[in-house]
């Protein structure tokens, strides 16, 4: 149900006419700017909600189909600015895209030396990730880099531009940058950005497409600059493009082709003739004008009318899902004061009546509420029953809000349905609460009984959503991912092929972080017991151990620099334990020289309190001698001593000091 749930997808009808837009604009490049060398900044510029992400999609497409018919070789790569913000993520996070995007382009001559480059300046990039949480002692962030830069021999970003575009030039392979949601970021972020655009990434055979608001941004330039936004815009965008209006008839014609096709997907008649004089006649129209708020009713309306459908009258259901998406204020209290009269006894049709509308401000609102609570339906529509007027009915219409429940099974279907979104439902259970329970009925083994799968891309697209969220809570919560993940497979006709697809898809790159990938690999490997696996898995596991283990230590290996990194600040967990574990069993060599050149307070208090330490009521007992050789072997030992006996308050918070000094002095008393 991408078209319904997703605001940002290629809807199945192309009302809008995107479709011939982006094919307009992709043979425009081609015709006119097809054998420029320079690099060129396309802007698409067009209101919020106008659907520029949707023209982005079909750009991409067209894109596909021009080089498919040529021999051209070329790479079409999507950055969403939206989601790298916060300061210099943003810039570095576009600087890695193009820079990785460049990296493994299928060049006619092998490039070895510059594929050197691209990498080393890769890690300089996933060096200062990671450098915020480089503890105190260090003097500056800055200084780290510089010691970073010279321990690796990291170039410039000017030698790998002139590198890449030697490259492009010589293979003449063209390179296209689709960048999205420039308007949501704020000032400065958008000034960041295009000071990226026309300073660092001169490309040559390089296009970069921009969707953009003009009039946000150019206020943004104007407010951070103090310029005239118009004309500094001028200098950076050197064709613009501007994305027709959406006109009522095509928002109502759009409307109504999404209804059609939701109702039809749940099962749902639905007579769309009659629900025209609502949109038409008593209003529902006002609400929408954008296609954007065409998304947000529907993205609201998936999750909600299916739980109660049949329980109430359809026409009041969508007419009161709408005042709830456009306008909480009234839909908030229209329950209380629906409640207030009841209380009073003075229930009749007659008290919901003009009275009752005119108290509401939005006129929108009050022509919605006089169609609920005072018109009658016509007779070819859904009729007079189960209207939300009814006493007996009307608490059923809020019941979806007010009152804590149970993940309903209609969550389960909305995942499972064909196309559906399972981000958008996965998160929709985390927003209310629910994720828990969501994940417990996806782990039951006897889910297999009710739903059946054939698209092994279940297994991309969950373990996507997860990759994108923040690390689970504990390892119990973890565990409870990777039984959800893996019951899938049971889901299955064809297992083997369902274990091979999931697995596949954990598959770790030495050069990219993957912390949750690496906890689905650490599972199966290391200590897969909670998982509950299937046959198919272990059997899998049987067949592949040593390279299912090189892939992992491999990429221990690619990320043990910023991972000592992470535990030297405060953001190191319980993943990060498990990743510490490993290398110092995989790759004691490099494990004890990260750790020699990082022994940081923080770090050395990371390994001993989650590592080193029995405790007993909650508190430090005694340290274990097996892994206090393991962690710390040898003169290790005595350095870490030393370290600790120098530090004071101000390296560390009080407690973890306190603890510090409590182990060495255990260690020190042979009191193992």
């Amino acid at each position: 149900m991408n078209n319904i749930i997703s605001p940002d997808t290629v809807a199945e009808k192309d009302l809008l006419g995107r479709d011939s837009f982006a094919k307009q604009i992709v043979n425009s490049l081609h015709t006119f700017f097809g054998h420029q060398k320079e690099s060129l900044v396309v802007g698409v510029s067009g209101k919020w909600g106008s659907g520029k992400s949707t023209l982005l999609e079909y750009v991409k497409k067209h894109l596909d189909v021009l080089h498919t018919d040529n021999s051209r070789g070329y790479k079409v790569l999507s950055f969403n600015s939206w989601g790298h913000t916060a300061g210099d993520d943003l810039e570095r996070g576009f600087l890695e895209k193009v820079v990785e995007a460049v990296s493994v382009l299928d060049w006619k001559d092998k490039a070895a030396s510059a594929n050197d480059k691209f990498k080393k300046y890769l890690g300089y990039l996933d060096y200062l990730k990671f450098a915020g949480h480089i503890h105190p002692m260090i003097k500056s962030v800055l200084e780290g880099a510089e010691e970073y830069r010279k321990k690796v021999d990291v170039v410039s970003l000017e030698e790998v531009r002139l590198e890449a575009n030697k490259l492009l030039e010589d293979s003449g392979i063209r390179l296209y940058i689709l960048i999205d949601d420039l308007d949501r970021l704020t000032p400065v972020e958008i000034t960041m950005l295009f000071r990226v655009l026309k300073v660092n990434l001169n490309l040559s055979n390089t296009i970069f497409v921009v969707a953009y608001d003009k009039q946000v941004v150019v206020q943004a330039l104007e407010r951070e600059y103090g310029v005239d936004g118009e004309k500094y815009l001028e200098k950076i965008i050197q064709v613009d493009f501007s994305i027709p209006q959406v006109t009522e008839a095509q928002i109502g014609e759009l409307f109504f082709d999404k209804i059609s096709v939701f109702m039809s997907r749940i099962g749902q008649p639905f007579n769309s003739t009659a629900f025209r004089s609502v949109w038409l006649i008593h209003g529902l129209k006002e609400y929408f004008r954008s296609v954007r708020d065409l998304n947000r009713y529907f993205n609201n309306l998936i999750f909600s009318l299916p739980n109660i459908i049949g329980e109430v009258n359809l026409f009041d259901f969508l007419v009161l899902d709408a005042i709830k998406t456009f306008d909480a204020g009234a839909y908030n209290r229209m329950y209380g004061h629906i409640i207030e009269i009841f209380r009073k006894g003075i229930w009749q049709g007659t008290s919901l009546d003009a009275t009752f509308v005119s108290s509401y401000e939005q006129e929108t609102t009050k022509a919605l509420l006089d169609f609920l609570f005072i018109k009658q339906h016509s007779e070819d529509g859904d009729g007079n029953v189960k209207r939300l007027r009814d006493r007996e009915y009307f608490e059923r219409y809020f019941a979806l809000s007010s009152a804590p429940r149970e993940v309903a099974n209609e969550h389960l279907d909305h995942f499972f349905m064909k196309d559906t979104d399972k981000g958008v439902v996965l998160t929709t259970a985390m927003r209310t609460g629910k994720i828990v329970e969501l994940l417990e009925k996806l782990a039951d083994e006897n889910l297999a009984d009710a739903y059946v799968l054939e698209d092994v891309d279940i297994f991309r697209d969950f373990a996507r959503f997860w990759k994108t969220r923040p690390d689970p809570a504990d390892v119990d919560s973890g565990a409870l991912i990777g039984r959800a993940y893996f019951n899938l497979i049971r889901l299955f006709k064809d297992r083997h092929k369902a274990a091979n697809a999931a697995i596949a898809e954990l598959s770790l790159e030495k050069d990219k972080v993957d912390r949750i990938g690496f906890m689905f690999n650490y599972f199966l490997l290391k200590w897969n017991e909670p998982l509950n696996l299937p046959g198919e898995v272990f059997r899998y596991i049987e067949l592949y151990t040593d390279r299912l283990n090189e892939n992992l230590l491999q990429y221990l290996k690619g990320h043990t620099n910023s991972e000592f990194f992470r535990m030297s600040g405060d953001s190191a967990n319980w993943i990060d334990n498990f990743f510490l574990i490993e290398l110092m069993k995989g790759d004691q060599e490099g494990y004890l020289r990260e750790f020699g050149e990082r022994m940081y307070p923080r770090t050395i208090w990371f390994i001993v309190v989650n590592n080193l330490f029995e405790y007993k009521d909650g508190l430090p007992d005694r340290v274990i001698r097996e892994d206090v050789q393991l962690f710390f072997p040898g003169d290790v030992l005595d350095e870490v001593l030393r370290v600790i006996k120098i530090m004071e308050i101000g390296h560390l918070r009080e407690s973890e000091l306190k603890e510090l000094k409590f182990f060495a002095y255990l260690v020190s008393q042979k009191e193992h």
